[in-house]
């Protein structure tokens, strides 16, 4: 999912190669598997856009939209739109909901990034 970041990015899921739904969640053999990818389990952030912003490879940052707001790893990539922030197949739960159909705009909810502690 690609969250837009106001100033900042947007949400894109993926779904991760060894992730089987819900499923695999619970099985230590894959979620070691997954820990061990650089991408898994991050938040995808931009080179450059994470560079303006003062946030390094491997920093907490906080994500936040007028929903809510979630805690995670930044992971950098020049594969990532610069107005985009990228996370691992499910939600962060920061979506908001479209006032004329009521379906759930994932791929367009405007959010903030920014560091922990910053």
């Amino acid at each position: 999912m690609l969250q837009t970041i106001s100033g900042a990015v947007g949400p894109a899921a993926t779904r991760h190669v060894v992730g089987t739904h819900g499923r695999s969640a619970n099985n230590p053999w894959i979620v070691e598997q997954m820990e061990k990818d650089p991408f898994a389990l991050k938040l995808w952030v931009n080179r450059a856009t994470a560079h303006k912003k003062g946030i390094r490879d491997g920093y907490a940052i906080w994500v936040e939209s007028p929903v809510g707001k979630v805690k995670g790893t930044a992971a950098l990539a020049e594969s990532i739109h610069p107005e985009c922030i990228g996370f691992g197949r499910g939600s962060l739960g920061l979506e908001s909901i479209d006032l004329v159909s009521g379906a759930i705009q994932s791929a367009a909810t405007r959010v903030k990034m920014y560091k922990v502690g910053g």
